[in-house]
C-alpha cells in the first residue's frame, strides 16, 4: 500500500513580508500530523501561531482528519506550551541522531480532533 501524503501550508504575510509559516500534512486516512510552525520573533504572542494553527487544523479537519500529531523539540519552552494548551498530550520521546552524531529528543504530542 501506498501512502499519499497531502502536504497543506499556510503562510502569514503582513506587507507583503512573511511573518508566520504553518506546514502539515495528512499521513493517514485520519491522522494529521503538524510539521512546521514558525512565527517571527518581532511577531510573538500576537495571535500569529494561533491562527495559522487553527487554519492547518481547520483544513485537516476537511481532509477527514481526527487525530492530529506534532514534535517538539525537548526543551522548546514556547511549543510545549502552547500544544498542551490546545489539547495535546505527551505520547513518547523520539531520539535521533544527525550526520555529525549528535543526539536531539523529540517529544511526540497527539490529540484527538
Amino acid at each position: 500500500m501506498t501512502i499519499m501524503w497531502v502536504y497543506i501550508p499556510h503562510i502569514a504575510l503582513l506587507n507583503s513580508d512573511v511573518v508566520g509559516v504553518i506546514g502539515g500534512v495528512i499521513t493517514k486516512p485520519s491522522v494529521g500530523e503538524v510539521f512546521v510552525l514558525y512565527v517571527n520573533e518581532a511577531y510573538l504572542y500576537k495571535g500569529i501561531g494561533r491562527r495559522l494553527f487553527e487554519a492547518l487544523t481547520k483544513d485537516q479537519k476537511h481532509k477527514n482528519a481526527v487525530e492530529q500529531w506534532v514534535s517538539v523539540q525537548e526543551g522548546n519552552q514556547r511549543g510545549i506550551p502552547f500544544y498542551e494548551a490546545r489539547g495535546f498530550l505527551f505520547q513518547k520521546s523520539k531520539i535521533t541522531l544527525t550526520e555529525t552524531g549528535e543526539k536531539q529528543v523529540s517529544l511526540r504530542y497527539s490529540r484527538i480532533l
